[in-house]
């Protein structure tokens, strides 16, 4: 009976090991999009953003989709497609797209998009969809307005 506890204890104290010391596919969460947050500034480096916003002024020249990504592996893809709803119907039509790939596995990581103005954005609602490794992860609607 004292061995079999023995034995058991031991087993216990090893899996725990195991599944606390990283060594097994239970200890490491895979990859994802925790937040997405637009803004018109994002902190130079960490590409973090500066302010939250929900609408810009047609005026605006820059918007950023911040995205916050956790847990990245190397070659975790991080994907932006930018869309307006033309008509104001809810039919949103593809106007920019961009990627990134991550170069090595980190912790948590900002990853910031951006949409360009060629001269002025058309007033009206957008949305911005991340994708992380091909598949719809996190989205966000913003408005433009007149001014």
């Amino acid at each position: 009976m004292l061995l079999r506890s023995s034995i058991w204890l031991t087993s216990l104290l090893l899996l725990s090991a195991v599944l606390l010391g990283g060594c097994s596919p239970l200890a490491k969460n895979p990859p994802g999009v925790v937040s997405v947050t637009l803004t018109d500034q994002v902190k130079e480096g960490s590409m973090a953003p500066e302010n939250a916003r929900e609408s810009f002024a047609s005026s605006t020249q820059l918007i950023y989709a911040s995205a916050l990504v956790s847990n990245p592996r190397k070659g975790t893809k991080v994907e932006a497609r930018w869309t307006f709803d033309k008509e104001g119907q809810g039919t949103y039509s593809p106007i920019d797209h961009s990627d990134v790939t991550f170069p090595d596995a980190r912790k948590e990581s900002y990853v910031a998009f951006s949409l360009k103005a060629v001269t002025t954005l058309m007033p009206g609602t957008y949305k911005v969809q991340i994708l992380l490794d091909d598949k719809p992860a996190k989205e966000a609607t913003f408005i433009i307005t007149e001014k």
